[in-house]
């Protein structure tokens, strides 16, 4: 909301670079991690990401000097065009669909129970949605226009009724046929390491020793899988070389569970982000190779080849 306030009595072009300025300061904050990859390819991308929320801001304030902003089909199609936005975003470039506005929900379970129907974009547009209804009822307030609040309030309570209610008839209908199912039993191991340290070749040993007690004290807690995060193996698996793979298989084996788990593949001078699956009794391990890359943090647009920080 103040980002609209700051751009709602201005000219598209100010609020094209206002909402630029706003986009890119939020996209720096939120993968300001990133930096531990590559600097240049931080600032590159959040360059880029900053033009849809500029996009957005230049059609809000042209829509609303034509239609008023207090309007229920002015909330809606601005809602809608966020939600564009958000969906070319994920699509251009191989896509980016980190951060998306729906994402902040993570924690409301009731409420993004309709994602199995419209994923998360259908969550971001109810996001915006509320708060445009919100910034729509301060103006109304502000312009005492009584009768028109009252319709943002039923909006908004017609609309977080209907996906609550949804929400609570999935959980209680998921809770039911769970009961009649076996439960899959899978442990989540996070080593917390920092990304300054991860591709550290003196910090190497000590972080594989740390999954690998990790994941003997999981097994205690007898799981079906276990899952170490994205690149958790700290050092680069080449393609026909045995030795990481055996490495890992020596805790696979002593656990007796299978482990999924995330490393850089490096296979005929390239590098894949790749998930491998290994079991104490199968080889060879199954493998996937991310196909749906990060622009500038796994591969350069229009270019030939995907950046990496390999330390020797």
């Amino acid at each position: 909301m103040p980002l609209l306030f700051a751009i709602a009595k201005t000219t598209k072009r100010r609020a094209f670079w206002l909402s630029y300025l706003s986009g890119f300061l939020f996209f720096l904050s939120t993968l300001s991690w990133l930096v531990h990859v590559t600097l240049t390819g931080l600032i590159i991308l959040c360059l880029y990401l900053a033009f849809y929320f500029a996009f957005f801001g230049y059609f809000f304030v042209g829509i609303t000097k034509r239609m008023p902003a207090q309007h229920l089909g002015t909330i809606i199609f601005l809602s809608c065009l966020w939600v564009l936005l958000e969906y070319l975003r994920g699509q251009f470039l191989t896509g980016f669909s980190w951060v998306l506005v729906g994402y902040s929900q993570y924690h409301n379970i009731a409420l993004i129970q309709f994602a199995d129907i419209t994923g998360a974009l259908g969550v971001s547009f109810v996001v915006v949605f509320v708060n445009l209804c919100a910034f729509a009822l301060l103006q109304s307030f502000i312009k005492r226009d009584f009768t028109a609040a009252a319709k943002r309030v039923f909006g908004v309570i017609v609309v977080l009724l209907a996906v609550y209610s949804y929400g609570v008839y999935s959980l209680a209908k998921y809770s039911k046929h769970a009961d009649k199912k076996p439960a899959l039993r899978v442990a989540l191991l996070q080593g917390n390491v920092a990304q300054d340290q991860k591709w550290a070749s003196i910090f190497r040993a000590p972080i594989k020793a740390n999954y690998a007690a990790l994941s003997r004290e999981a097994a205690l807690d007898n799981p079906d899988l276990l899952i170490w995060p994205e690149t958790s193996y700290p050092d680069y698996i080449v393609d026909g070389d045995q030795g990481a793979l055996d490495e890992i298989f020596d805790v696979v084996s002593d656990i007796e569970r299978p482990l999924l788990f995330g490393a850089v593949l490096e296979a005929q001078e390239f590098y894949f982000n790749a998930a491998f699956l290994m079991t104490p009794t199968a080889r060879p391990v199954q493998l996937y190779k991310k196909i749906h890359l990060v622009p500038f943090g796994e591969y350069i647009p229009f270019g030939f080849y995907r950046i990496t920080n390999k330390e020797v």
